[in-house]
C-alpha cells in the first residue's frame, strides 16, 4: 500500500455489528499504515515491525472471524486530469474465497 494515491476498499454488505466493526478497524489500520508509509519507513526497522506486527493482528483477528483479505493495486484517474497508483483491500467470506478461487465446474465428463 506504500506509494498509493488513493484506496479502494470493500467489505461483505451483512455482517453482524461485531464482525462488521471488526473488518471496520481492519481495514482503518490498513489505509492508515498506507497513508504513514513513508513516515513509517523513515522511522526505522522497528517502525517497520510495529506496522507489521498491527498488520498481522488485523489479518489474524479476520481470519479467525472466517474472513479473508483480498489485495492488490492498480492505475486509475483519482481525480479529473490526475492518474495515480490505487491500492485495493476487500475484506471477503472465507466461502466466498473458496467460490472465488475454485476452478469453475464443467459439464464435460471425467476420463
Amino acid at each position: 500500500m506504500s506509494g498509493a494515491h488513493a484506496y479502494q476498499t470493500g467489505a461483505p454488505g451483512s455482517l453482524p455489528d461485531d464482525v462488521a466493526d471488526l473488518v471496520d478497524d481492519a481495514l482503518q489500520v490498513f489505509v492508515d499504515c498506507g497513508e504513514i508509509s513513508e513516515d513509517i519507513t523513515a522511522g526505522g526497522l522497528r517502525a517497520v515491525r510495529d506496522a507489521k506486527r498491527a498488520i498481522q493482528a488485523e489479518l489474524d483477528a479476520l481470519a479467525s472471524a472466517d474472513l479473508t483479505v483480498l489485495g492488490g493495486r492498480r492505475r486509475g484517474e483519482i481525480a479529473p486530469g490526475f492518474t495515480g497508483d490505487i491500492a485495493i483491500v476487500h475484506v471477503v467470506t472465507t466461502d466466498e474465497f473458496r467460490t472465488l478461487t475454485s476452478p469453475p465446474e464443467s459439464d464435460a465428463p471425467v476420463q
